[in-house]
């Protein structure tokens, strides 16, 4: 270690092309001088800032309930809206259950007859 401008440079092969540098980090980083350094024990934190007034707490009073009132058909109607579309859900999951099954058949059965086939 040196002064600051002193560099290290070493030869790291055999080949004269391999040379590394390396470089003290203070040669690295420019420094800041734009902003004036102020003496910090003189500061004064302001604590309180402007802000409006804590309002006063008032319990909920007893006996008081608050409720949301949905009337009939207000929501959804379960039959014309729901029904369909889980028919449809259900109707598709039950087609590709049965493909699946017949496909799973299909190889079962080739697979015997490839081994009858063998035999």
């Amino acid at each position: 270690m040196g002064t600051k401008s002193s560099k290290k440079s070493m030869n790291t092969g055999s080949r004269a092309g391999n040379i590394v540098r390396e470089e003290e980090p203070e040669d690295q980083y420019a420094q800041l001088t734009d902003r004036t350094v102020q003496d910090e024990k003189n500061l004064i934190p302001y604590y309180y800032v402007d802000r409006p007034e804590t309002p006063e707490y008032k319990p909920m009073e007893p006996g008081v309930d608050v409720a949301t009132q949905i009337d009939d058909l207000e929501l959804f109607d379960y039959v014309l809206e729901v029904e369909p579309i889980l028919q449809v859900l259900v109707g598709k999951t039950l087609v590709q259950a049965q493909t699946e099954l017949r496909e799973e058949d299909e190889k079962i059965e080739e697979m015997r007859q490839k081994v009858i086939d063998c035999v």
